[in-house]
């Protein structure tokens, strides 16, 4: 290992059969990622504990911002739930900052609000603008390798950023074409390995008449990284795919 067209092209051989950029030059022409600056404030929460820390204490939790802005002063709901708190201090990097971006982990130092109130997989967004809590939603998903056909009725542990739930998929609505997401059968009897497809999936805790059941979730159009969801089976992932509306 040389090292060769990592950063420049010195070797004629490998010149002879080989014009196109070295690695770095490579690396430089990708696009930035951008982030969702201007979408509303969504941080799902990874972590709820009291801080003690050099530069401040109190209740905290620790997330990473998924889009908007956060700063200090600002009032914040917690979701689920009808409680909301005020951003006393923002830590990141070990750091006190007046406010952080989109793409940043966050420890968000916390008044106003009861511990017991948060937990992992709640999210925190502005009370003007509310994550939709929901029980049921449509999603499109790609079908990996399932011990069995996934049917109506299949039981799920669902997984959205933080938060795990028992869920159902309550219908199998359509087969995709995977390259062009059109219609290849509707209402299909089983989902097999590698078919793409359209299905409506049911909290198992609202469906037996909890609210407990509901999370905060956005369809994948409106917040791309509040739309993913992955669902899984007796320890295997049987399927991931986006929220495509969310239906209560």
């Amino acid at each position: 290992m040389s090292g060769e067209n990592l950063v420049a092209r010195t070797n004629e051989i490998l010149q002879a059969w080989y014009e196109g950029p070295t690695l770095v030059e490579q690396l430089d022409s990708l696009d930035v990622p951008t982030r969702a600056l201007e979408a509303p404030l969504r941080i799902p929460v990874s972590n709820v504990f009291k801080g003690q820390s050099a530069t401040a204490s109190g209740l905290a939790v620790a997330g990473r911002i998924e889009s908007g802005i956060v700063q200090v002063g600002e009032k914040l709901a917690a979701l689920p739930g009808d409680e909301s708190g005020f951003v006393r201090a923002i830590e990141v990097e070990g750091e006190l900052v007046p406010y952080a971006l989109a793409g940043s982990n966050v420890t968000v130092f916390l008044s106003g609000i009861e511990a017991n109130q948060l937990g992992v997989g709640s999210v925190l967004c502005p009370v003007s603008q509310k994550v939709p809590v929901v029980s049921s939603f449509s999603a499109q998903v790609i079908v990996f390798e399932p011990k069995y056909p996934i049917t109506a009725g299949y039981a799920v542990e669902l997984f959205h950023h933080s938060r795990d739930i028992p869920a159902t998929i309550a219908s199998l609505d359509a087969i995709l074409d995977k390259a062009s997401g059109e219609v290849i059968k509707v209402k299909p009897r089983m989902l097999t390995k590698g078919c793409s497809a359209r299905i409506k999936v049911q909290l198992r805790n609202a469906a037996s008449g909890g609210r407990s059941g509901a999370i905060p979730i956005e369809p994948f159009s409106v917040n791309k990284n509040m739309g993913r969801v992955l669902f899984r089976r007796n320890g295997e992932t049987v399927a991931a795919g986006i929220v495509l509306e969310t239906l209560q």
